[in-house]
């Protein structure tokens, strides 16, 4: 019988229609990344940060995954297979938590909000890979004192975000070239910092203790799909999502996987 090697049983299977089901996100869980899979509703803890906030989470286009530390203004690297945070360098502008961070496939860039200070509007911001640096684009118009807790890109390029507002959330089509928004649906929108588009092109939040929604990015209208178990000590206080990118990038971060654990053996 035919040996197929790891890579090959992988790439198959995010190829096949079953694998197409379900989006698989990051969160953080209270400082310990968590992976959920959105077909089963199980979140599986990976490891601790170390960093008890992290607000925002994204994948690279070199397969890594991204975060900021809004406590120490730090943008971070973060293992997905420990949970390990590695300090990049400091982002200069204000962190909010939850600001949310999301990678632009048109223009190659990673996009984030930012303030000069707590209590001025958000500043749609570029972030340095290398340095964690931001660099303003423009003032997010609408949101006063009022904070984006999500941020996101869709496949084409566009970028939508969460408005926290008393604890609900607005949902808002941002102009990434000047941060001008238009407002989608009312303020109903559940969650907290947890949003993320997936490849599929369906937006996700989840909200505490772990109830997984969907958001119709054209109506903000919601759905509730139920409630995800697992997360460590069963908080699901989920601050931050990311989704695992498209089938070649998934490859690469298992493969990755892979070959940790032939060299553990």
């Amino acid at each position: 019988m035919k040996r197929i090697s790891g890579i090959a049983l992988l790439t198959a299977l995010l190829a096949s229609p079953a694998a197409a089901r379900a989006d698989v996100l990051y969160g953080m869980d209270n400082g310990v990344l968590t992976r959920i899979d959105t077909d089963t509703l199980t979140a599986t803890p990976i490891g601790d940060t170390g960093i008890f906030s992290v607000s925002g989470l994204e994948f690279g286009p070199d397969g890594q995954l991204y975060g900021l530390a809004p406590d120490t203004e730090e943008f971070l690297r973060i293992d997905v297979q420990t949970g390990a945070a590695t300090v990049i360098g400091s982002t200069i502008l204000t962190v909010s938590r939850g600001s949310g961070l999301g990678w632009d496939p048109v223009s190659n860039e990673m996009y984030s909000v930012a303030k000069f200070t707590a209590s001025t509007p958000d500043i749609l911001v570029t972030v340095s890979l290398s340095t964690g640096n931001f660099t303003a684009v423009g003032e997010v118009d609408g949101t006063g004192s009022a904070r984006i807790v999500g941020l996101d890109f869709t496949k084409n390029g566009q970028l939508y975000g969460i408005q926290g507002i008393g604890g609900d959330g607005q949902l808002l089509e941002i102009d990434k070239t000047n941060g001008s928004t238009a407002a989608i649906g009312d303020r109903s929108l559940p969650g907290t910092g947890s949003f993320t588009i997936a490849p599929s092109g369906i937006a996700w939040t989840i909200e505490a203790p772990g109830y997984l929604y969907s958001v119709d990015l054209e109506d903000g209208s919601t759905v509730n799909h139920g409630l995800i178990t697992g997360f460590t000590g069963g908080q699901g206080n989920i601050g931050a999502l990311a989704s695992i990118p498209s089938p070649p990038t998934a490859v690469l971060l298992t493969t990755a996987s892979l070959i940790a654990i032939r060299r553990r053996r």
